[in-house]
């Protein structure tokens, strides 16, 4: 008898399983199904310690290896098959347009290899936009049924909880990594992110789908656990600080509400759903006081929440804000500067030194602005008005179909029970099936709606925008302007398939091998990073010796191999060259110094428009003329004046030059350099400090003591400023 009982389960589980529309006519459609559930769950939580980029690097490879096999499979299922099926929407056409657009805005591109592939740190290129397109076309080719879209939502809902946990823990000091010095205040939670902006934007784009979650679950136990969910994820999102998460999730909250009461209107929803919903919301609201109280009371809370919360309403002269506003004026001038194709994917970081205002070098000396932080203006800049557009457009059609997906039509539902026992029995049954349907539709288009807004005045990563890309599909999967397209191949058409079929797994394999050599390329720069450290520490200790002679043979063979595998990272070939340049003041060895050169031209080579490795091999050439022979303060100021046309306001490229004119005896190009410098970089100490020299150096001694004095009162720390004040303090007394 216990066998048939266990029998008779097994084939009404298999019932349901089918009726929920998880199994699936062919293996290939199964791989595809849950191999989404898997990039899905992983890729926000995909971290790398051994690579220098930990974070947003692994997603994207992940992302890009995953999404091949993907394909893979589909051609499999497709290639293989006597009679086929294709789900098209019309409005994918639009994203095609886009994409063309984007091919030739990377063709006429001002850097064309990182247009292709993208910014270090961001790789936001054509390549992505490709992985992004294909994810698209697949949901729609595999989510053909509801439960389907259901249960992704779902494991998006449960690995932004895992994520929260996390981020929760660093907001209470107890992060189970060791992290180097962060750009931020300490304890923001930052969280598989890495950074608090983008685990804001994560958080906000499935906050309402686990919420749509928490009140559509049929189950008692699934509306806790998503509830739960729900109220980790909002926790997380609050201790990001992030203000325009904030002001993102106050627009998701009220947005939903909104929906609400229409389907409460409608009569699709009982008073039931409204009440939980409001429930929620209190205790969410409870979660903000007690993150305030905690945030007033505790020594390691990175902020004042309430503190925080005011500056939003604020415009300070030299806040967020303004830096925001300077940023967007050279997104306008870049396109202004290429309007119709813009300057190439991804390329704003190149050009943003080139484009920005005086008042941002103000405001920023120290900081390149290596994205728009208005999605709007980074797409534009980078593909022209031409792109960006098509792009948009796309978006208001998503948008169109959102709001068709949740609009109630008159008669499909059943009368509002009033009894929450009969709304239950009601929900259970096929009638009442469109009841979830709405709200999970409702979160969906929430989820598109808010981080659409978020993105107006924040950046984009993959770890986010998956998800937004993932909502794009899920709302046209159930698109009425979706159909289907059958073929029947012939015969004699099997061995052209097998060719394809051949030409797509050599095309698929080697984008893996491609995609995983830069992961190889990183965690090898890390490795040479880490050796040359051990090599310079060892020197510092007790001079050169076979120790550290090993270490740097190795770190250096490391390094050459990170650029093997990763020639179009300007970075590594950059870094061995400053390896050698240490190496070179460090010794006086010329050779060194050669082989600085080399690499640090290379780096030049690979990446034309990065000011920084110009301002390296100045500062080389520099050091060359005081140790070998004075004709290398030429080269530098070659390599100087190189960066200026590239970035007019960069105050290091000034230094370089007025320290080589100091040197020179040219005095008054000395001063002139200098004051540039100071005049882009204001209260640099340093900078102040040489000024000084210079104007000792033309006898102007009151003059040099004024900006010694100044050097040492921003920084009272900085010896050479103070050593030189006292002294010439002292000549002065004298005489």
């Amino acid at each position: 008898m216990g066998k048939k009982k266990r029998k008779k389960k097994r084939e009404k589980a298999k019932i349901v399983y089918k009726e929920e529309g998880l199994t699936f006519k062919v293996w290939q459609d199964s791989l595809l199904f849950y191999g989404f559930l898997v990039m899905t769950f992983l890729i926000p939580l995909i971290i790398s310690r051994s690579t220098y980029d930990q974070f947003d690097l692994p997603k994207i490879v992940f992302f890009r290896i995953f999404t091949l096999a993907l394909v893979f499979v589909y051609a499999l299922k497709i290639l293989l098959e006597k009679k086929g099926k294709v789900w098209f929407n019309s409005y994918l056409f639009v994203i095609v347009a886009f994409l063309v657009s984007l091919i030739i805005s990377t063709i006429f591109s001002v850097d064309v290899p990182t247009a292709i592939f993208g910014k270090y740190r961001r790789y936001d290129g054509l390549i992505t936009f490709f992985n992004y397109f294909i994810m698209l076309f697949l949901i729609i080719q595999v989510f053909r049924h509801f439960n389907q879209i259901t249960l992704v939502i779902k494991v998006s809902a449960l690995a932004a909880a895992i994520s929260s946990i996390y981020g929760i823990m660093q907001f209470f000091g107890h992060d189970i990594f060791t992290w180097a010095q962060v750009p931020f205040e300490v304890t923001r939670s930052f969280s598989t992110l890495g950074n608090p902006a983008l685990l804001a934007g994560y958080l906000l784009v499935v906050f309402p789908l686990s919420l749509s979650l928490s009140l559509s679950s049929k189950k008692l136990w699934e509306t806790a656990l998503y509830s739960f969910s729900t109220f980790l994820i909002f926790f997380c999102l609050v201790t990001t600080f992030n203000r325009t998460g904030w002001v993102a999730t106050v627009i998701a909250v009220i947005t939903f509400f909104a929906f609400l009461l229409y389907y409460l209107v409608k009569k699709v929803v009982p008073k039931e759903v409204i009440i939980n919903f409001l429930l929620i919301g209190f205790l969410l609201f409870l979660f903000i006081l007690a993150i305030n109280f905690y945030s007033e009371r505790s020594k390691t809370s990175p902020m004042k929440l309430v503190e925080r919360a005011k500056t939003m309403v604020k415009i300070e002269p030299a806040g967020t804000f303004s830096t925001r506003l300077e940023i967007w004026t050279a997104a306008l001038r870049m396109v202004k500067k290429s309007p119709f194709f813009g300057l190439g994917p991804d390329t704003f970081r190149l050009t943003s030194r080139t484009y920005q205002t005086l008042k941002y070098a103000h405001l920023s000396p120290t900081v390149v602005a290596d994205n728009a932080h208005n999605y709007f203006l980074h797409l534009a800049a980078g593909t022209g008005i031409i792109g960006v557009t098509l792009f948009y457009l796309f978006v208001f059609f998503v948008f169109l179909e959102g709001l068709k997906l949740i609009r109630v039509q008159a008669g499909k539902l059943q009368s509002n029970p009033s009894h929450p026992a009969q709304y239950r029995q009601q929900l259970a049954s096929e009638s009442l099936l469109d009841a979830e349907k709405y709200l999970i539709n409702g979160g969906l288009f929430v989820s598109f709606f808010s981080y659409t807004t978020f993105l107006f005045a924040s950046v984009s990563i993959v770890g986010a925008t998956y998800f937004w890309w993932l909502v794009f599909g899920l709302i046209l999967t159930q698109s009425k302007l979706t159909k289907e397209f059958a073929f029947n191949f012939k015969e004699e058409t099997l061995w052209l398939r097998y060719f394809s079929l051949a030409i797509i797994s050599f095309l698929v394999l080697l984008g893996m091998i491609s995609s995983y050599n830069i992961y190889r390329g990183d965690t090898t720069f890390v490795r040479a990073s880490s050796l040359t450290q051990a090599a310079f520490s060892s020197i510092s200790q007790s001079g050169f010796n076979p120790q550290s002679d090993s270490y740097l043979r190795a770190g250096i063979e490391e390094f050459k191999r990170a650029i093997k595998l990763n020639p179009y990272m300007d970075r590594y070939s950059a870094e061995l060259g400053r390896v050698f340049f240490q190496l070179a003041k460090g010794s006086g060895r010329k050779e060194y110094f050669n082989q600085a050169v080399k690499y640090l031209k290379m780096a030049i080579k690979t990446s034309p428009l990065e000011t920084d490795n110009y301002i390296f091999l100045a500062d080389c050439y520099r050091y060359a003329g005081g140790q070998f022979s004075k004709e290398y303060y030429q080269l530098a100021l070659g390599e100087a004046d190189k960066a200026i046309k590239i970035a007019p306001y960069l105050y290091t490229a000034y230094l370089i030059k007025g320290l080589c004119y100091l040197n020179l005896g040219d005095v008054n190009q000395a001063l002139y350099n200098l004051k540039k410098c100071n005049d882009y970089y204001l209260n640099f100490p340093e900078g102040l400090f040489f000024l000084g020299q210079a104007y000792e150096a033309k006898g102007n001694l009151k003059k040099a003591l004024l900006f010694y004095k100044k050097s040492t009162v921003i920084n009272p720390d900085y010896q050479p400023a103070k050593n030189a004040y006292e002294n010439l303090k002292k000549r002065l007394g004298k005489e």
